[in-house]
């Protein structure tokens, strides 16, 4: 899902050029030079992401990010040089060659940011109910990796109370337990966390109340000096992550264009960390491992959208900068939606097929890609088009 951004971006570059009349040939030579720039920094980004996430990462999470790091590698490789060699051979074989593209999105006119300052309303409101469900939450937002102690996943052949389960646990000295049904309501499936390493206590209270109708799934154990060491690690990861991206955009961009774009991913994440904490699942490894593929995936959108307002300063000089940043918007609207839903496509199939052990990683990775298309737009853009008085910037246009 991921991988194909390059492809779509190339192939809207192209049917631009084409549409402006050029012959196939020039119009592949200069969709690949116009898009070169934008697909270069959007996998930077990506690429700083999976080496945060290998240098804090431990386990399978370090495996996820040499796969994430490699996968840009041979995915940017492929968009840049198999996809060019390819299309410039079937241009040289017939200099009359059509390239017909399907245009499901026309040349759209929406004035996105006009209703800017009612989405940051609603942006805000949103963050407060998310993060005081968070803060209300307290410790059972996080999973037996961040706590230490024990965690066990159950599964009942039928139903069973809650509350007669917690006081069977109570009974059997298992003192001050977690408790959360898991999955769907139809699976009969609980998550007990719990301070005690054993699990001995945990079996007996389950005997007391369904007899031999259980299993057990899963169990975790996590030292109190592994699970503090885990936190501090999450915490830098988010920390680098942001900062290298900072660094990164300010460096290719102006630094208002930079802190947009973080402003952005500190969006999404808050706004993720708020919807997870509503639906009562706990923050694992994985889970942090999902936020910082959604910082790194997120800001994508936000660089293509940059990168032809950049583009378009120079050849929409006497244009008020807000009018620019709109045409912009609209430029990207279609490459935007397409992108977006070919991840939320695999995210949603992780989601939905990939089992237990993936969902609270598909499930980050669902609400945190959704949330970046609309702060895309209605966050990293409107903040830079706010901003847009910085004298760099008014420098920028002069030029």
């Amino acid at each position: 899902g991921m991988a194909v951004d390059a492809n779509i971006l190339i192939a809207e570059r192209i049917r631009e050029e084409r549409e402006s009349g050029k012959t196939a040939k020039a119009a592949i030579s200069a969709g690949y030079h116009r898009a070169f720039a934008a697909i270069l920094d959007s996998n930077v980004t990506i690429f700083i992401t999976a080496m945060i996430l290998l240098i804090f990462g431990t386990g399978p999470i370090k495996g996820f990010a040499v796969t994430l790091g490699l996968g840009q590698i041979a995915s940017m490789f492929s968009s840049l040089t198999v996809t060019r060699v390819v299309l410039d051979f079937l241009a040289h074989r017939n200099p009359n060659l059509n390239l017909k593209m399907m245009k499901w999105i026309g040349v759209t006119h929406i004035h996105f940011l006009r209703g800017r300052y009612l989405a940051y309303g609603f942006s805000l409101l949103t963050l407060i109910l998310g993060v005081s469900s968070f803060f209300l939450r307290g410790q059972e937002n996080f999973g037996v990796e961040f706590t230490g102690g024990t965690s066990v996943q159950l599964g009942f052949k039928n139903a069973v109370d809650s509350g007669a389960f917690r006081k069977s646990l109570e009974r059997q000295g298992v003192s001050d337990p977690t408790l959360q049904h898991y999955g769907s309501a139809s699976e009969n499936q609980f998550l007990i966390k719990s301070q005690r390493p054993d699990t001995r206590e945990i079996e007996k209270a389950a005997e007391a109340i369904a007899g031999k109708d259980y299993e057990i799934l899963r169990v975790d154990e996590v030292g109190p000096a592994v699970s503090e060491d885990l936190k501090k690690k999450a915490l830098w990861a988010l920390f680098w992550t942001s900062l290298g991206i900072l660094i990164y955009l300010g460096f290719r961009f102006e630094m208002k264009f930079a802190w947009a774009a973080v402003a952005a991913l500190l969006h999404d994440i808050l706004f993720t960390f708020g919807v997870y904490a509503l639906s009562g699942r706990e923050i694992s490894l994985s889970t942090v491992a999902a936020l910082l593929t959604i910082m790194g995936y997120s800001v994508n959108d936000t660089i293509v959208i940059f990168d032809r307002v950049r583009e378009n300063l120079k050849v929409m000089r006497h244009k008020p900068f807000s009018e620019i940043v709109e045409v912009s918007l609209n430029q990207s609207f279609s490459r935007t939606i397409f992108t977006s839903m070919n991840v939320l496509f695999g995210a949603f199939a992780l989601l939905l097929l990939g089992g237990g052990g993936i969902q609270d990683f598909a499930f980050t990775l669902c609400v945190g890609l959704s949330v970046g298309i609309y702060s895309t737009i209605f966050v990293a853009s409107a903040l830079v088009v706010d901003w847009s008085r910085s004298p760099k910037l008014k420098q920028i246009q002069a030029e």
